[in-house]
């Protein structure tokens, strides 16, 4: 099995189909491998995490929750927001520079594809959310 990655939190509102939690920075986030990429280590100041799970009947809003997320799939989400769209841009950068000479050109496929990857993120984004998951345990 592999790392699991924790933060405590408190649910802050609760939809038929997701609850969502908020959580702090804490101290911990400086000894994780993924720290450095994770937006719970951006800033002290609060965050909001969606979480997508069957037993929303048992919470309330203001339970103290623990939220669970497995590194690989902490790794499976860096890779989908960072690591893919640099190669993609790059890629295309250099294959539209290669057919047409002109940086200008390049730059601009570039951009334009990398804003329809992104798109193409935000549609499948409740299918993203079924792999990358996190888990809600009451304290």
């Amino acid at each position: 099995m592999s790392i699991i990655i924790t933060h405590t939190g408190y649910i802050k509102k609760i939809t038929p189909n997701k609850i969502i939690v908020g959580v702090k920075n804490i101290e911990a986030c400086s000894t994780c491998n993924v720290a450095y990429n994770c937006t719970l280590n951006e800033n002290p100041k609060e965050r909001e995490i969606e979480i997508y799970d069957k037993n929303i009947s048992d919470f309330k809003v203001n339970d103290k929750v623990i939220i669970k997320i497995y590194q690989k799939n902490a790794w499976q989400a860096m890779l989908l927001v960072y690591i893919v769209p640099i190669i993609f841009f790059v890629s295309t950068y250099f294959i539209v520079l290669n057919i047409t000479g002109n940086d200008l050109i390049s730059g601009f496929f570039s951009f334009l594809f990398l804003i329809i990857y992104f798109f193409c993120i935000y549609a499948f984004r409740r299918k993203i959310n079924k792999k990358i998951t996190f888990e809600i345990k009451k304290i």
